[in-house]
């Protein structure tokens, strides 16, 4: 049975879609979600989280929020990183299958009793202001329409001089890298996401990365949020940034 983003993507229809969507987007692709990060990314996914959580500058007896935490691969690497028992994790995302996932992650990794799983909404996150010392986000952003308004809530959640960090694919700047990537993205993501998971969600996936905006934007929606020494980090040519800003 097609889903409204099937008919959306074949009517060529934007990229963007709405919140119910996506849940039941990432719902659909849950249980394939690392093997097809793993593929796609030609195993360097797992290098671009340590390089974001680097960012982070994880604190022994911290508080940390991954805000869309998925299957909590980003969780994971900050609860390894607490030298305290004290120290928190608390992974929020509104797909119920994604957190099954998750879960399993957790438990496997032996770090159950460091990372609380939420189900809600990385725009509403249920924490008080100024609670936590970092938010952390990967891959999320380029699926929120008001990432601004996502940002903002990210701030009221953070402590004076906590970090907001946010790892998202983007568009390579240098020309001849950038048609490169193109070229092996539109052969090898929708074929990988037909083979093993759902072509439609693979190909939504190349059209977010299209219209996700510059990384001069995103630092701007940044500092509108409230925070300072912004920046912008490129790994791997460029093809996915680390975004990171402090709360003054």
């Amino acid at each position: 049975m097609k889903t409204a983003y099937d008919s959306r993507l074949e009517r060529g229809g934007q990229a963007l879609i709405s919140p119910d969507e996506n849940r039941r987007m990432f719902d659909t692709i849950s249980r394939r979600y690392d093997l097809l990060n793993r593929i796609i990314s030609f195993g360097r996914d797992r290098s671009w989280r340590r390089r974001a959580v680097d960012q982070l500058m994880v604190k022994p007896a911290g508080s940390y929020v991954d805000a869309g935490c998925g299957t909590c691969a980003l969780s994971v690497e900050i609860a390894r990183r607490l030298g305290s028992a004290d120290g928190r994790v608390r992974g929020v995302d509104f797909s119920q299958a994604m957190l099954r996932e998750g879960i399993k992650r957790v438990r496997t990794m032996g770090v159950a009793a460091q990372i609380d799983l939420i189900r809600g909404d990385a725009l509403t996150l249920p924490f008080d202001a100024s609670t936590v010392d970092g938010v952390i986000s990967g891959f999320v952003l380029r699926n929120i329409s008001d990432r601004g308004g996502a940002l903002a809530e990210w701030f009221r959640v953070l402590r004076r001089g906590g970090r907001c960090v946010v790892l998202e694919l983007s568009m390579p700047e240098d020309l001849m890298v950038r048609l490169m990537y193109r070229a092996i993205t539109k052969l090898l993501v929708p074929v990988a996401g037909a083979l093993l998971s759902r072509r439609s969600a693979y190909v939504y996936l190349l059209d977010s990365i299209k219209v996700f905006p510059s990384a001069e934007t995103v630092l701007m929606l940044f500092r509108d949020a409230g925070f300072v020494d912004v920046q912008s980090i490129p790994l791997t040519f460029g093809v996915v940034r680390i975004y990171c800003g402090i709360k003054p």
